[in-house]
């Protein structure tokens, strides 16, 4: 029987859990979440973090986004019930897909005997209702929670052995003398990752920041998990991260392989690098919705990049710390203010015949070129 957090834990920053559930189970998910909060987490239960007049179906996303994990309450009635409970669980698969492999996130938690959504199985669920099945959860919880800290350690170490305990977090950081660190004749291209159909209208408008594209009608082909994240996200310093076309330094990444099975619809535009002499461009060495993202202006920021590691063509480690580590680096980004005029656009990446016929169509004058590879085919 646990009576409270266990020592090893004492040390380390509450853990934010979403209990996704239906209303049915509410009794349930209440009681788990008090006993959540007695072992030192913090849960988060709409009924009592919902202030009178915010808006439910905007917040509850929000929430599942800022959350380290979230719990799938799953009962009887509950995976067969439709409504909001099953929009929620769709936000957090996305939001899953753009954790690193391996790491915790997402738990399916049994109240009762029931069967398991087909689209949650991949993940070990837990059963809440058999003698110990809530010690094993805690034990998924500690783990998610040390991960967290352990990163954000190595976050902190690779922060101040390029000094920048002692810098803004904007202010223009020198090349290193480590050839793993990118330098400005390393950059070849940048690739923007895009739906085919959309093709037309960037070459005629740009690359739109996402604030400005909501303003026309356009398809997008980002998780809905991620772009809630880059939503919320302010650039320290700067403007909000939606205000910020983003242009991947190795498109090449696991974004591209979590959006693998849509290949055939899509494309990689080919951007000219001098696009990062544009006045207020910026850096990352990571991807850009990531907590432990580094943002440099341009050019000089690419020093943050590490080449081999953005450049590699796997990103496996024994080590599953530096795999995360390695996941997240393979995303690196260069953000461009507003939009990226059409003149930077070289040509473009497709990954079959079929859709070099669909892009040369809708796009006569633009030079393609067939490369599978690039697509994790």
């Amino acid at each position: 029987m646990r009576s409270g957090p266990s020592p090893d834990r004492n040390a380390l920053p509450p853990l934010q859990v979403f209990l996704c559930h239906a209303s049915g189970d509410k009794p349930a998910v209440r009681r788990l979440c008090v006993k959540l909060r007695t072992d030192g987490f913090r849960p988060w239960l709409d009924d009592e973090e919902l202030l009178p007049g915010q808006d439910w179906q905007r917040e509850i996303p929000n929430r599942v986004s800022d959350s380290d994990v979230v719990i799938v309450c799953l009962a009887c009635q509950s995976v067969i019930k439709t409504g909001y409970v099953q929009k929620e669980i769709r936000h957090a698969l996305d939001v899953a897909d753009a954790q690193p492999e391996g790491e915790i996130f997402l738990i399916p938690l049994r109240l009762e005997p029931c069967e398991v959504p087909q689209r949650l199985t991949r993940w070990q669920w837990v059963d809440l209702f058999e003698a110990h099945g809530y010690d094993k959860l805690l034990r998924a919880l500690e783990t998610r929670s040390k991960s967290l800290a352990r990163w954000a350690a190595l976050r902190r170490t690779q922060r101040e052995g390029v000094g920048v305990a002692s810098r803004r977090l904007l202010d223009p950081l020198p090349p290193k003398s480590t050839s793993r660190h990118m330098t400005r004749a390393d950059l070849y291209e940048l690739g923007y990752i895009a739906p085919i159909s959309t093709v037309p209208s960037i070459l005629q408008n740009g690359i739109l920041s996402h604030q400005r594209a909501d303003i026309i009608a356009h398809e997008s082909i980002g998780l809905q998990g991620i772009q809630d994240l880059r939503a919320t996200k302010v650039i320290p310093g700067g403007c909000a991260l939606h205000e910020y076309a983003n242009l991947y330094i190795s498109p090449r990444n696991p974004m591209m392989l979590k959006r693998r099975e849509l290949h055939e619809q899509t494309c990689v535009l080919r951007i000219s690098a001098s696009v990062i002499d544009i006045p207020g461009a910026l850096i990352t060495d990571s991807n850009a919705a990531s907590k432990y993202a580094t943002f440099r202006p341009a050019p000089d920021g690419l020093a943050i990049v590490d080449r081999d590691r953005t450049f590699a063509e796997s990103w496996t480690h024994d080590d599953q710390i530096e795999q995360w580590r390695h996941s997240a680096q393979k995303c690196a980004e260069v953000l461009v203010p507003d939009m990226v005029p059409a003149s930077y656009i070289s040509g473009a990446f497709v990954s079959c015949d079929a859709s070099r016929a669909h892009l040369r169509h809708l796009a006569p004058g633009l030079q393609i070129t067939l490369d599978p590879h690039l697509f994790f085919l």
